[in-house]
């Protein structure tokens, strides 16, 4: 019977080996209160009991020292006295004796570092033979609690200002490297279903400590081989919560202390010298620093084995760049915090959350300033939308994950996730204004940015004048967006101007050095005809470039076409990317000298559009592109609004401002063919060479492209060269055959064709003029001068009640088009209605005083 009991203790004594091994301090606890007795009566149960009360103590407050120690570390720190001098008598061999006696001198070192007794804690290190020990046993548990004792030293060496701590801190990485060696050969994970190797926070610690006290000391490029090693030695496959750590350490190093040019690839390290054992003797002691807190946590950790090593071979991917290796790391680092989640929610699992959402976060922060770099949005949505399974209710990673799908341009979840934003900070303004810019600049949602915009303004009650004036610019664009509807009454669309007036005026009140709000009241102000008032609050946006422009229209508007060209040429002389500025050039040289003037310039924005590099991009490489959402190889030529806002010209059927420095072209050279069609000239003219960023999709450099060559259709046609206008619609087909600019292009050549026909003949090309401006309206129909022009032909056939019509629907898209106003009335007139038509012209006449050149909402954009 003794026997048996003695066989029965020994099986407990080595299952709690195996728990104590695997960190499960919580089956350690209930194991030793059934099966153990009293810690008085036995020195191992006292040694296990003073190490269940240090590690309850590190779980709770982490390894920072308490010089008011609580109770439970006095209770260990008597316990293990007891074992160490002797007190507690033990019935064990003299070997296990002297086991327990070695661990207890080295937990006592842990229990007086964290009750700030550094003395004592060099009492007990010294007394024991560490260095050998390391060497010579092969208990992974032993190695580990000896790579412990050396980073507690450290640690006192650190805090005491002995600058020999460096030294401690390189042992204790080097026997934490040994350990995880050990515990693969010794204990295969296969056995128990789970890795022996488990690195503590002492060890943690010291790892890091290591390469960050090398870049202190300035030898950057040592500290990061240091790592490189350690993330190679096959060892730390076994350990994926250290290798997650190293990794993300060298991520962050690499990103902050070395450049493009300083960085040095990772040279592969042969398996047999994989494990550093380097001689740090000739290194120079460094200057004591203050140690950081290190973190804590409790209970076991599914660490199942896998397969995965950073051991590099010649058939294993090797990054060439700081960019790759930085990626690489971060990714790696990703996928085993995430394999790792905790999704318990119960309480006694709160500390190991929140632990593993501060790393998800650390490691989205670097991904996020990597992957924003490069423009790879949907790679960062895919790594966000992972981390959300462990971050629910943190409402930065719901912000984070909204910003990635606007970027991604995937608007409408963007709204939904902004909403979820919302409904975990109710009183936080920020998510309702996004979500009214993105409603309003992106989905052209008035309805939803009003509402957005409304409820934000409620709640910036308290807020400073800058964020309530933006809310107020917001809920202003708003307004006047649904006072753009077609489907609005007359009343209804003056009572939207004056809530948008309202509110522009409000932020400009809140904050006048705002060039956006400046530029938005004063773009409302214009469309209204209140000229004086827009000009003069425009007077102090000398560096907004959509001002500048709208500054140009508004001397356009006072019939000041010299001056106004004089602005465009001075603009462009130190903005010559600006593709609206240019534009307008274009046609104030054709209102002032002739399209042979005109045309010269239209060469130069075809040499820009070169330099660029823009593919010529047909309608099937359009849809392709467009159904591709990885833009990391993809670049945009330039800035354009959706379609949607009164027109006039070819180049102005809608809302759009192009500007080559917020976009890009891909890398391929464009067609020689615009230059070889339009004049033999264009080598003369001198353009600087473009810098091409980052940006989305390139199907809008193919539309600046159909732009271009439908400008140079528009002026030939003018020119009375045929045959060259019907070359330069040709290309144009090939870019976008069904584009409404195309089909009121085909409109206008068939009725130049018309006037050169025999009535006959003439009837029959009208009337497929007729149809290609039909075909414009299909697609736009908010296309201003497509209509006025259908209007003139119906109204040259005699069909006036249909060209009434269609000229009321021209009023009710933009009530201040000149032309429109003056054909009505030729219409009424022939209608026998004298006085609607006297109305009409009289209208017309005064509105033609104030009229741009171009509308201004053909042009320029609400801005955010």
């Amino acid at each position: 019977m003794a026997r048996r009991t003695k066989g029965a203790r020994e099986t407990v004594e080595d299952e709690l080996e195996r728990l104590r091994l695997l960190q499960n301090f919580g089956q350690v606890e209930v194991l030793f209160r059934t099966q153990l007795r009293s810690p008085k009566e036995d020195a191992f149960s006292a040694l296990v009991q003073g190490e269940l009360y240090i590690e309850d103590y590190l779980y709770a407050n982490g390894c920072n020292p308490n010089p008011n120690p609580p109770g439970e570390l006095i209770n260990a720190k008597n316990m293990l006295l007891g074992v160490y001098e002797g007190k507690i008598s033990s019935k064990a061999s003299n070997q296990k004796q002297n086991t327990v006696k070695l661990e207890a001198s080295i937990l006592l070192c842990k229990v007086c570092y964290l009750c700030d007794n550094l003395d004592e804690v060099n009492q007990y290190f010294d007394k024991e033979k560490l260095e050998e020990l390391g060497q010579t046993t092969r208990n992974p548990r032993m190695l580990r609690l000896v790579a412990e004792a050396y980073s507690i030293k450290g640690l006192t060496c650190e805090k005491k200002g002995d600058g020999s701590f460096l030294d401690f801190y390189v042992k204790s990485a080097e026997t934490s490297l040994l350990f995880l060696k050990i515990s693969e050969q010794s204990q295969p994970a296969s056995v128990h279903g789970n890795s022996p190797a488990i690195i503590t926070h002492f060890l943690e610690y010291a790892v890091q400590r290591v390469p960050v006290l090398e870049v202190s000391n300035g030898k950057t490029q040592r500290g990061i081989d240091t790592i490189r090693k350690w993330l190679q030695t096959p060892e730390i496959r076994n350990s994926p919560e250290l290798r997650a750590l190293l990794a993300k350490q060298l991520a962050e190093l690499l990103l902050r202390l070395v450049s493009d040019k300083s960085y040095k690839t990772v040279t592969p390290v042969e398996p047999s010298s994989a494990l550093p054992h380097r001689n740090w003797s000739g290194l120079e002691p460094p200057h004591s620093s203050k140690s950081s807190s290190v973190g804590s946590s409790r209970g076991q950790l599914s660490n199942s084995k896998k397969n995965n090593s950073f051991s590099l071979s010649n058939n294993i991917f090797n990054p060439a760049n700081r960019t790759e290796e930085v990626l690489l790391l971060l990714l790696v680092t990703e996928c085993l915090i995430s394999r790792d989640l905790v999704l318990d929610q119960s309480v006694e699992h709160q500390f190991l959350r929140e632990k593993r959402v501060k790393e998800e976060k650390f490691v989205l922060d670097l991904l996020t300033i990597v992957l924003v770099k490069h423009a790879h949005y949907s790679l960062l949505t895919e790594t966000v939308e992972r981390g959300m399974k462990v971050a629910f209710n943190a409402v930065d990673m719901w912000y984070k994950f909204a910003l990635c799908l606007v970027c991604c341009e995937k608007y409408a979840r963007a709204i939904t996730v902004l909403q979820e934003c919302h409904n975990l900070q109710p009183d936080n303004p920020l998510f309702l204004s996004l979500t009214a810019k993105v409603a309003l600049h992106n989905l052209n949602d008035a309805e939803l940015g009003v509402q957005a915009a409304s409820e934000a303004l409620q709640l910036s009650a308290d807020a400073d004048d800058y964020e309530r004036a933006r809310v107020h610019m917001l809920l202003g664009v708003a307004y006047a967006m649904r006072a753009e509807s077609l489907s609005i009454t007359q009343l209804e669309k003056s009572s939207f101007l004056k809530q948008a007036m309202h509110n522009f005026q409000k932020a400009n009140e809140l904050d006048d050095n705002d060039p956006c709000i400046q530029f938005n009241y004063s773009l409302c102000l214009a469309n209204t005809r209140d000229i004086s008032r827009a000009k003069r609050i425009l007077s102090d946006c000398d560096e907004h470039e959509p001002a500048q422009e709208l500054s140009v229209l508004i001397l356009t508007s006072e019939k000041k076409f010299t001056e106004a060209l004089h602005l465009v040429n001075s603009f462009i002389g130190d903005r010559s990317h600006n593709l609206t500025m240019i534009y307008l050039k274009i046609v104030l040289e054709e209102k002032l000298y002739g399209p042979e003037v005109a045309i010269k310039t239209v060469l130069k924005l075809a040499r820009i559009m070169n330099r660029a590099k823009v593919p010529i991009v047909t309608a099937s490489d359009t849809v392709s592109q467009a159904r591709s959402h990885d833009n990391m190889n993809t670049l945009t030529l330039y800035r354009m609004t959706p379609t949607g806002g009164a027109g006039g010209g070819l180049a102005a059927h809608g809302h759009s401002t192009m500007d080559l420095t917020e976009a890009a072209g891909s890398v391929r050279a464009m067609s020689a063919r615009v230059e070889n069609t339009l004049s033999d000239g264009a080598s003369s003219i001198e353009t600087s060479p473009q810098r091409v960023p980052f940006g989305g999709a390139n199907t809008l450099g193919s539309e600046a492209q159909m732009r271009i060559w439908l400008l140079v259709f528009e002026f030939y046609l003018k020119m009375g060269k045929k045959e060259l206008a019907d070359e330069s619609i040709q290309e144009a087909q090939q870019i976008y055959p069904s584009h409404h600019y195309v089909f009121y292009a085909q409109g206008l050549r068939k009725e130049f064709e018309a006037e050169q026909l025999s009535p006959a003949g003439r009837a029959e090309a009208l009337k497929e003029a007729k149809q290609e401006y039909s075909k414009s309206l299909t697609v736009n129909p908010r296309g201003l001068d497509t209509r006025h022009k259908l209007a003139a032909l119906l109204t040259s056939e005699g069909s006036l009640e249909m060209a009434e019509k269609l000229l009321r629907e021209c009023l009710q898209v933009d009530p201040y088009h000149d032309k429109s106003w003056q054909l009505l009335g030729d219409v009424l007139m022939r209608r026998g209605d004298a006085e609607q038509a006297s109305h009409s012209l009289m209208t017309a006449c005064k509105l033609e005083l104030t009229s741009p050149i171009q509308p201004f909402s053909s042009l320029l954009c609400w801005t955010f």
